[in-house]
C-alpha cells in the first residue's frame, strides 16, 4: 500500500469577493448619501419652482383683475433685445432664448387676427452670468410677430408695440 506523507492542511479558497477596506466602505456610504442628497434637493428645488409658477397672477398696473398685460412701457434694454432678436433671429452673444414659451396658463393670446394658432418664443433681457439666477424678467415673442415683456416671470405681461 501506498501512503502519502502529504499534510492534509485545510485548504482555503481563493475568494474573488474579500470584504472591501473600511475605507472603501466608507467612502461607498458617503457617495451614496451625496447622490441621494442630491437627488432631493433636485426634487424640493423642482417642486418649489412650480408652486411659484402656479401661484395666482396679482392685478397688472391697469387694475384689472381678467387682463395681464400692463400699459406702461418695457425698459428700454428690453426693447434693444427684441431689437437685436428682431434684425438677427438669435438673442445677441451670452444671452439665453429661442426656447418655445408654450402659454401654459393662457395669459396671452392663443390665436392672431387670423386666427392662426401663436407661437411663442422666450428670452432673457440680461446676459446670463455663470453662477447666478437668470431672474424673473422675460421677453416673450410671438408667430404673428408680436412680443411682450414679463418683469415677475410669466405671472403678468406688458405688450410691445
Amino acid at each position: 500500500m501506498l501512503q502519502s506523507n502529504a499534510l492534509h492542511l485545510p485548504v482555503q479558497k481563493a475568494n474573488s469577493m474579500q470584504r472591501p477596506s473600511p475605507k472603501k466602505r466608507l467612502l461607498a456610504r458617503i457617495l451614496i448619501l451625496a447622490t441621494l442628497a442630491a437627488v432631493a434637493w433636485f426634487v424640493w428645488h423642482r417642486q418649489h419652482q412650480a408652486q411659484q409658477i402656479q401661484q395666482p397672477s396679482a392685478p397688472t398696473q391697469t387694475g384689472q383683475q381678467g387682463n395681464n398685460q400692463s400699459s406702461t412701457k418695457a425698459p428700454a434694454y428690453v426693447l434693444e433685445v427684441l431689437q437685436f432678436i428682431r434684425r438677427n433671429g438669435h438673442v445677441p452673444d451670452g444671452f439665453v432664448g429661442g426656447r418655445e414659451f408654450q402659454n401654459k396658463e393662457k395669459r396671452l393670446p392663443a390665436k392672431g387676427s387670423d386666427n392662426k394658432r401663436i407661437r411663442y418664443s422666450e428670452w432673457d433681457v440680461h446676459p446670463k452670468v455663470k453662477g447666478q439666477n437668470r431672474g424673473p424678467e422675460r421677453l416673450v415673442t410671438g408667430s404673428d410677430h408680436s412680443a411682450y415683456y414679463s418683469k415677475d416671470h410669466y405671472k403678468t405681461f406688458l405688450k410691445i408695440d
